[in-house]
């Protein structure tokens, strides 16, 4: 990602606040009906948790579980089981291996007793949960650990499921930037699902006429800049309309103080229907499934404007706020309800954390439950 600007402190805010997505109040993700069954709602579709370790795993509460009802349950598609959070030591019955659970669902062998006591502590064999062999095939087997510094128990956690479910599906399709218009000169360049990275030695002229050149069709709308000591960052953004999608390019050079090598970042970025996307910004992460989406991004706009234009254009294009306020680490926050398009949409605003002059601002887009 573009050196992060000043995002690698924003996502360790984000994911350690233990919030769903932003910070600010949470769709509604725990759900049960009639029977004892819990389920997580995430994109229009519900994910039964197979026991009671696996919920408290991810630090779920029952206070928290929306009743609904029977017909409204079976309404919902189930998409598949819930698994224990990536930090869960587990194992079987019929093997005496004790596994550590890793990002993407992926086990890993804790080799010796010293590496568990080392990672988790003397009373680690407390910590295992023994998981029932049908249950086992949810998870995927990957390289042991062999020593302390094979693991980092809190590398990559996703805070939560609907963050896993994020993360999954961004992993699925981490070659899908492969297609997207890359410069004859670009070197060392890296495909994830919305973006790739490339190093570049032209000059940020000859970077910027090759990127006009390949946004027929495009419309330029915002250009950030920011400087700083050891490096500077430039990012222009693009929209276009297909159907009735809203898409959005971004091209990110950073170029290190002294340095004749660029760095490139090159995204393209489909929004669900009904996601409104704030005109002066420079997507810096994006995560979406079949619908639920998050999209956090900069601009150089005040909070006021922000927040002023999402309620404006809300409220023009049949959204409702519902909900307004502050909590920790979110300066501000607004929450939309859509009734026609059974969606809800929250805006944070993230206090800034440089005195650049850039503000942060974060935008979720998930599927409501049906009424």
């Amino acid at each position: 990602m573009p050196k992060k600007l000043f995002f690698v402190a924003l996502a360790l805010t984000l994911l350690g606040a233990g919030c769903d997505s932003t910070g600010a109040p949470p769709p509604v993700s725990l759900i049960k009906a009639s029977g004892p069954a819990v389920y997580y709602f995430a994109d229009g579709k519900r994910y039964a948790y197979p026991n009671e370790a696996v919920f408290t795993s991810w630090d779920e509460s029952f206070s928290d579980v929306q009743d609904v009802t029977d017909a409204t349950l079976s309404s919902i598609p189930l998409a598949g089981l819930v698994t224990y959070q990536a930090g869960t030591l587990i194992k079987i019955q019929t093997d005496p291996k004790v596994y550590v659970v890793d990002r993407l669902n992926i086990i890993r062998w804790v080799s010796s007793e010293d590496i568990a006591i080392s990672l988790f502590g003397e009373d680690w064999a407390t910590q295992v949960h023994d998981v029932d062999d049908t249950l086992f095939a949810g998870y995927k087997i990957g390289a042991p650990i062999l020593s302390e510094s094979d693991y980092d128990r809190l590398n990559k956690v996703s805070a939560t499921y609907r963050n896993y479910l994020y993360d999954s599906r961004d992993a699925s399709q981490t070659d899908a930037s492969k297609a997207f218009p890359r410069m004859g000169s670009f070197t060392n360049v890296a495909s994830t699902r919305f973006y790739y990275t490339a190093s570049s030695t032209a000059s940020e002229a000859e970077i910027w006429s090759w990127a006009g050149s390949v946004m027929s069709g495009w419309t330029q709308q915002y250009e950030f800049n920011l400087s700083e000591t050891t490096s500077t960052t430039v990012a222009r953004s693009y929209m276009k309309t297909v159907g009735t999608t809203a898409m959005q390019r971004v091209v990110t050079i950073v170029t290190d103080t002294g340095s004749s090598v660029k760095k490139v970042y090159f995204y393209e970025l489909p929004f669900p229907d009904g996601f409104l996307v704030y005109p002066r910004s420079a997507t810096n992460e994006y995560s979406m499934l079949d619908t639920d989406a998050q999209q956090l991004f900069v601009t150089a706009d005040s909070e006021d404007t922000v927040m002023g234009w999402y309620q404006t254009n809300a409220e023009a294009q049949g959204w409702s706020q519902t909900e307004t306020g502050e909590q920790s680490q979110i300066s501000r926050y607004a929450v939309y309800e859509n009734p026609s398009l059974q969606r809800r949409m929250t805006v944070a605003f993230i206090e800034p954390v440089s005195a650049t002059g850039t503000n942060a601002f974060v935008t979720t887009y998930t599927v409501s439950l049906p009424e």
